[in-house]
């Protein structure tokens, strides 16, 4: 996650993984946190992109996904809806048009793409292969610098991506994909299974049984002559055609708590070279009495644990953990996150036990502690304590983003992933901070400079994955894939960033306007997981060279507003519903938070459709500025109250009529959260804003309404979540089976309209002249004003479509002029913005 300048005492920031989330209790967060409680806003950021797709479940079925996923392929299509890409690419955090205390400029990281969650290469050097958390598999094959990317596997069931592993082979080399991406989470719905290619991704198959599919990967091995997964179902080996699990337990009763399948989550896994045995952690994020390390003596057959090495962590404080061995098996390295401290009330600034090293390479130990938050504190971190903040220290998020590499060809040469990287050369005597968080907070950093505020250049933040290839080290993280030589070991600097043609950003919102500062060129801003806000104009460049793809606005972009004739006049939110105004294009901001008590993590604002100067934004209470991109703090009036603890979820609204749904308690969970519910006012007449009954609506998250400009007594509404028989136990309420629905009386009835529509999660909905068009998990879907039946708007990725198999997140019309026809605008989350004429539904 990163930061914004302006927010070092609240930081807000959000993770938004394509899985289901389901937090223990310790993690459940309010929507404000104290300053530089980082680790506690990155749960809440993940309740919000998981939570909606889970409730009022405490689990899903985890086929439910694969059975969406297939449905949407042989629904008919629109095949002459062509989609075209947007990107952005060259997505440049280093703009220096924009440089104030909203920006992120001078971090010092170049450019920048979405989540990497795998980096792997082939045995000769010549192909690297990158995963995104929402992108897809990537492949480039310009050795050694690999700045040309083409996407490979779009026809997979799912662009959600965990682990990667290359094994040789013959002649050639095998390519090993986890789809489901590892986090923290119940089940993962968007898992499809393990894939692989011969062929260097030309072509894919399913690998093994259906075990899998469904489960979310944090690492794959080859070793042994065996594929081992870990998974958060446990440790899987692959035999034949079949995945055989040799870590982890078997529910036994009904009890939440005791048959939690992260339980089993099995984090890391390597081989000790030169034997057969392997090691293995099992680390759920909270703690576990099966937590720790576990051992094979027979080339992983089984294993035993958790084990209880001299000199290591007391096992009520083993969470997250990763391994690495030296390439002569003499040592053993392991990095762990503290759940002890993870579930303490007091709200730990670090989450970091330690790094240990076993310098005879045994499990038994005798371990010792080589790195401690404070020690790499104090190498060269952006993170020591006071410089970015209390909260932010080594490891505040070691639940989330941690790894370990070993050169191959030294055995004290170590690098360690958290939220920066961090190296040794002597086995852990000293370290330095490869990659410092950012630049902004370090003694060298000068505003005034353009190289990188005068520091060495670094990365992105927030590490997931790491492999050595051609005398690199090649990382991968919440910005993409970054590089430098293993002979550079220097506090940052020698980074090579390897994200100018590599497009994995993942959009949550999206809105487009003509900028009279360009010459009224066409100028599309949107909200990024962790990347800010982008502001991208194809008019005059190209896809992979665009005339500008900036960022203006930092940190973790959210719900984006931009006035159709004018789009240097934006708002932009940082989470939280603390949004900001521009009038300049994105060189000087306002903040004008309203400062609601119960916001979503990724708060709802829009602009009425035809008032375009009232905007209304929704937290518990219902706001509206009538000022539109001159609005100020006090310029907010409250319009309703939804009621204490509740939280607006979608708002739209044409001519000053409307509606607006939320929910509250709004994620179920799976220990002791109370419940899902959820409600929705409406304003249809001269009246005020008022409760609607809902009566027909399943009680599911409602996502979003699309309002009839005539009749604002017609309106239709999209819900998240799957039908009630893929939902695993109890349930509040009725989930109902439909994704759309449709009412004729200002919301008091409502009609199921989705007919044969895909049993998916709907994010959004929008009326297009006499079409209505739904944004999926699976893909984008339009009917006719009545629903019923639906077809794909454009051919499905097998079928020879261009839009992957991507969650769109957000759909939004682009406004016309003479020489700019109106575009249907999807955001996704993991391939950026595309888009498809109207005249082609």
């Amino acid at each position: 996650m990163k930061l914004s300048r302006r927010t070092s005492v609240s930081v807000p920031l959000v993770l938004l993984v394509t899985t289901l989330v389901a937090v223990s209790a310790s993690a459940v967060t309010t929507a404000h946190e104290p300053a530089g409680e980082e680790s506690e806003e990155l749960a809440a950021g993940l309740e919000w992109f998981g939570g909606q797709r889970l409730g009022p479940a405490q689990a899903l079925d985890p086929a439910a996904f694969g059975a969406a996923a297939g449905y949407a392929t042989q629904v008919a299509a629109n095949a002459s809806a062509q989609w075209t890409e947007l990107g952005p690419y060259r997505y440049a955090k280093d703009d220096r048009r924009y440089v104030s205390a909203f920006s992120n400029n001078g971090s010092g990281s170049g450019y920048n793409t979405g989540r990497i969650t795998g980096v792997a290469a082939s045995p000769d050097g010549q192909a690297l292969f990158a995963t995104g958390a929402g992108g897809g598999i990537w492949r480039a094959t310009d050795s050694p610098g690999f700045q040309t990317w083409q996407p490979v596997g779009d026809a997979l069931p799912t662009t959600a991506t965990g682990a990667i592993a290359v094994a040789p082979g013959g002649s050639g080399y095998t390519v090993y994909v986890g789809t489901g991406e590892a986090g923290v989470h119940l089940d993962s719905y968007a898992g499809a299974g393990v894939f692989s290619s011969t062929d260097g991704g030309s072509t894919w198959g399913h690998v093994g049984d259906a075990t899998l599919d469904g489960a979310a990967f944090f690492k794959m091995v080859f070793a042994n002559g065996h594929l081992f997964a870990g998974t958060n179902k446990g440790l899987y080996r692959l035999d034949g055609g079949a995945w055989t699990r040799v870590i982890g337990d078997d529910r036994v009763g009904s009890d939440p708590i005791t048959n939690a399948e992260v339980l089993n989550s099995v984090t890391d896994v390597a081989a000790r070279p030169g034997t057969n045995e392997m090691v293995a952690v099992r680390g759920w994020r909270a703690g576990s009495a099966k937590n720790g390390l576990y051992l094979s003596k027979d080339g992983g057959q089984s294993f035993s644990g958790p084990l209880q090495p001299k000199g290591y962590v007391p096992q009520k404080a083993q969470g997250r953990g990763s391994v690495a061995y030296s390439s002569d098996g003499k040592k053993l390295y392991v990095l762990v996150e503290d759940a002890a401290a993870f579930n303490s009330n007091g709200a730990p600034h670090t989450l970091l036990e330690g790094i240990y090293l076993s310098k005879t390479g045994s499990t038994d130990g005798p371990f010792v502690q080589i790195a401690s938050p404070s020690v790499l504190g104090n190498s060269g971190s952006a993170m020591k304590p006071g410089e970015i903040g209390p909260g932010y220290q080594p490891g505040v998020q070691g639940w989330y983003n941690q790894w370990l590499l070993v050169d191959p060809a030294d055995a004290g040469h170590v690098y360690a992933g958290l939220e920066e990287v961090y190296e040794t050369t002597d086995g852990g005597g000293k370290w330095v901070t490869a990659a410092p968080y950012w630049n902004l907070t370090l003694p060298c950093f000068d505003a005034n400079r353009a190289d990188w505020g005068g520091c060495p250049n670094t990365t992105h933040s927030d590490q997931h994955a790491a492999t050595i290839a051609n005398g690199q080290i090649v990382v991968g993280n919440d910005g993409g894939v970054f590089s430098r030589s293993l002979d550079v070991h220097t506090a940052g600097g020698g980074w090579t960033d390897h994200n100018a043609e590599l497009g994995t950003t993942q959009f949550y919102y999206a809105d487009s306007g003509f900028d009279p500062t360009n010459g009224g060129k066409l100028a599309y801003w949107g909200g990024l997981q962790d990347n800010g806000t982008a502001k991208l104009i194809l008019d005059g460049g190209t896809l992979k060279s665009p005339f500008e793809a900036s960022e203006p606005f930092g940190g973790d972009g959210g719900a984006t507003v931009v006035n159709p004739t004018n789009a240097a006049q934006v708002m932009t939110e940082y989470t939280d519903l603390s949004p900001a105004v521009t009038t300049d294009g994105g060189r000087t901001w306002t903040d004008v938070t309203p400062g609601d008590p119960s916001p979503l993590f990724i708060a709802p604002i829009q602009a009425d459709t035809a008032v375009s100067s009232d905007i209304y934004a929704g937290g518990e209470f219902l706001w509206k500025s009538a000022k539109g991109f001159d609005t100020r703090v006090a310029d907010w009036t409250k319009l309703a109250d939804t009621g204490a603890g509740h939280s607006i979820t979608a708002v739209s609204a044409t001519g000053g009529m409307g509606y607006a749904a939320w929910c509250g308690p709004c994620w179920p969970g799976y220990v002791s959260e109370t419940g899902f519910k959820r409600g929705a006012i409406a304003k249809t007449d001269s009246g005020a804003w008022a409760p609607i009954a809902l009566n027909g609506v399943p009680d599911r998250y409602i996502s979003g309404f699309a309002v009839d400009p005539i009749d604002a007594k017609h309106a239709y509404l999209s819900l998240s979540g799957y039908a009630r028989h893929w939902m695993i136990g109890p349930v509040d309420g009725n989930p109902g089976v439909g994704h759309v629905y449709e009412t004729h009386d200002g919301g008091q009835n409502w009609t199921d309209i989705s007919g044969d529509l895909v049993d998916a999660p709907a994010s959004d909905i929008v009326l297009v002249g006499n079409r209505l068009v739904v944004a999926t998990d699976v893909g984008v879907f339009e009917s006719g004003t009545g629903g019923g039946t639906w077809q794909r708007v454009g051919p499905a990725p097998s079928a020879g479509g261009s839009l992957p198999n991507v969650i769109v997140a957000d759909l939004h019309l682009t406004p016309a002029d003479l020489t700019h026809a109106p575009m249907l605008v999807a955001a996704t989350h993991g391939r950026g913005l595309w888009a498809v004429p109207v005249s082609q539904l």
